[in-house]
């Protein structure tokens, strides 16, 4: 592990479940690898290079600030090692670009941490949207998180505020459930209970996909722990539009939806904890299929640059208050 934070914690407890081997992990917080390592094993690295030089760690896991994400994940690259890197690929297209490239010329096992895919009501929705044959033709989406971003995440270099920490994983999930790549996006950003020195950490848009259907995304970090960070979850919600029913979910809670045959509700996690109900043991468990087999549904690098893509049409827009269109990119 680099970076040996909250999200790394969440990470470790999924890899126990594998009964992987741990190496150990290093943070520019000595006290924050020296606890980290001491919960779950390992040594302590020095460095981060430190952790690329060890021939025993074949893995590396990059749990850092965003800002340090393309550097880290390009070094691991360059030493040969499989590469799980948490959300955002990048902070801008020609650092996704060039760490792109780095793949292409180091191809490994490689995956970024867009944990709500695989969470379990998340499958649940998507199983239940093919079940019904479910056409999409509008949506709405929020996510509504505890205040986070009085720190580093709104930081400009560190962190991008709200279209980066909240955005990033919207964009993915909507095109990742739905079926279709968002193609354009209406923006607008402001300052809610943040100082505007700092990243805006509220935003809405209007968000079109390829396919044509058309939607709203409301996202801030002012929302009550309690609330939005319960164990049902409320932190997340998408919900779909369409001739075969109104279909909705809490990204870490509840499935609902309602047909001609009725309204209908299921809870796939109920009394699972945070690693399970957030995806992070179905996230590890996919990341081993890919070492094995090259296969998961992971976000994969292009799909990952692809969504530093719609940040960046998302930010253009939060400027000139238009709709602006996201950069079509070949897989």
């Amino acid at each position: 592990m680099i970076g040996t934070g909250e999200i790394a914690r969440l990470h470790a407890q999924a890899i126990q479940l594998l009964h992987w081997e741990l190496a150990g992990g290093f943070d520019i917080d000595p006290r924050a690898s020296q606890e980290f390592c001491c919960a779950f094993g390992g040594k302590v690295y020095e460095s981060a290079q430190a952790v690329l030089e060890d021939p025993r760690v074949d893995t590396v896991y990059v749990c850092t600030r965003h800002n340090s994400h393309t550097e880290l994940a390009g070094a691991a690259l360059r030493a040969n090692k499989n590469v799980f890197l948490e959300k955002p690929l990048a902070l801008d297209p020609k650092e996704a670009e060039e760490l792109r490239r780095i793949y292409d010329c180091h191809p490994a096992a490689f995956a970024v941490g867009y944990n709500m895919r695989v969470a379990p009501a998340v499958r649940s929705y998507c199983a239940l949207l093919r079940r019904f044959e479910v056409q999409v033709q509008s949506f709405k989406a929020s996510m509504t998180g505890p205040p986070f971003m009085d720190g580093w995440a709104s930081d400009a270099i560190q962190g991008g505020g709200v279209l980066v920490c909240q955005g990033s994983h919207m964009f993915d999930l909507i095109g990742y459930v739905l079926g279709s790549p968002v193609a354009a996006v209406c923006a607008q950003t402001w300052h809610q209970g943040l100082d505007k020195t700092r990243e805006p950490n509220a935003a809405a848009l209007l968000v079109r996909l390829v396919n044509g259907a058309r939607g709203t995304l409301l996202m801030h970090d002012r929302g009550t722990p309690a609330f939005h960070a319960d164990a049902e979850g409320r932190m997340v919600s998408l919900t779909a539009y369409s001739p075969q029913g109104t279909f909705e979910m809490d990204a870490y809670g509840k499935v609902r939806w309602g047909t001609q045959d009725g309204f209908f509700e299921m809870n796939p996690a109920k009394d699972a904890g945070q690693c399970v109900r957030w995806g992070y043991a179905a996230q590890a468990r996919e990341f081993a299929q890919l070492m094995q087999t090259g296969k998961s549904c992971l976000c994969t690098m292009q799909q990952g640059q692809k969504i530093v893509d719609v940040v960046q049409a998302a930010k253009r827009s939060a400027g000139t208050g238009m709709w602006e269109p996201v950069l079509h990119r070949e897989e």
